[in-house]
C-alpha cells in the first residue's frame, strides 16, 4: 500500500492536475483509481482495456460505500490513516470476489447496463402493472425490481431517492428474486406485506410458470 500512495503522491507533485491513472510493463496492466480516502487498482495481463478495469473498481467502490458510507469511510480514515477496512467489511470480500469472477462471462457489466428475462411481453406488463399499483399505496416505497436467475424480469419506481433494500427470495430452492426499495428504515413489514400482495397476483397469472415461481408456505 505504501508503495502505491508513494507512486500517486509522485506523479500529483509534479503537477497539481495531475494524476496517475494507469502503468503498462509489457502485458501486464494495473489502473489506478483515487477516490479520497481510498486509492483502487486493479492489475490485469488478460488484454482488458483501461475503461474497463475503471468501471470494474467504480463498481467495488460503489460496494464498499453501500456497506460503509462515505461519511463513515472518511471519518475512519481521518482517525487513522493506516486503517485495515477488512475488518469492517467482513465477509464481503466474497461478494466482491464473486463479482469480478462473474465479469469473465457477464457482458452487462463492462456495458454498464443489465439483463432482461425473455418472457412473453403481456406477463411482463401484468407484472409491471401489479407492482406499480402495491408500491404506489407506500409512501416509504420508491423503487421495486423483480429478478430471476440475476436477470431482471420488472422494475417500478421513482426516480430519486435515499434507498433502504427488502431483499426476498420468493420460494426454497427459488431463483426469483423479489428486492424492495424504501426510505422508512421501519418499513420492513409494511415491505413484507407488499412483496406477499405482488407474489399472490403473480402466481394468480397464466403462463406463470416460465419463469418458476414458487411461493413459500
Amino acid at each position: 500500500m505504501g508503495v502505491i500512495q508513494a507512486l500517486c503522491s509522485f506523479v500529483t507533485s509534479m503537477h497539481a492536475f495531475n494524476k496517475l491513472e494507469w502503468i503498462v510493463a509489457g502485458k501486464l496492466k494495473i489502473v489506478f483509481l483515487p477516490k479520497s480516502p481510498l486509492i483502487l487498482v486493479a492489475a490485469s495481463h488478460t488484454g482488458d482495456s483501461t475503461n474497463q478495469l475503471s468501471l470494474l473498481l467504480i463498481y467495488v467502490y460503489q460496494h464498499i460505500l453501500s456497506v460503509l458510507t462515505l461519511s463513515r469511510l472518511t471519518r475512519i480514515f481521518e482517525q487513522r490513516k493506516n486503517f485495515d477496512l477488512r475488518r469492517l467489511l467482513g465477509g464481503t470480500d466474497k461478494i466482491i470476489d464473486n463479482f469480478l469472477n462473474s465479469t469473465e462471462t457477464d457482458l452487462s457489466v463492462v456495458l454498464n447496463a443489465f439483463r432482461c428475462h425473455a418472457m412473453p411481453f403481456s406477463l411482463r406488463e401484468s407484472i409491471v402493472q401489479t407492482m406499480v399499483q402495491y408500491c404506489a399505496k407506500a409512501k416509504a416505497m420508491v423503487f421495486a425490481v423483480l429478478l430471476f436467475n440475476n436477470r431482471v424480469i420488472a422494475l417500478a419506481g421513482r426516480k430519486k431517492s435515499f434507498l433502504n433494500a427488502h431483499i426476498s427470495y420468493l420460494g426454497d430452492h427459488c431463483p426469483t428474486c423479489l428486492v424492495l426499495f424504501g426510505i422508512d428504515v421501519s418499513g420492513f413489514f409494511t415491505m413484507s406485506e407488499i412483496k406477499k400482495n405482488i407474489l399472490e397476483v403473480i402466481l394468480s397469472l397464466s403462463h406463470v410458470s416460465c419463469f418458476d415461481l414458487v411461493l413459500q408456505r
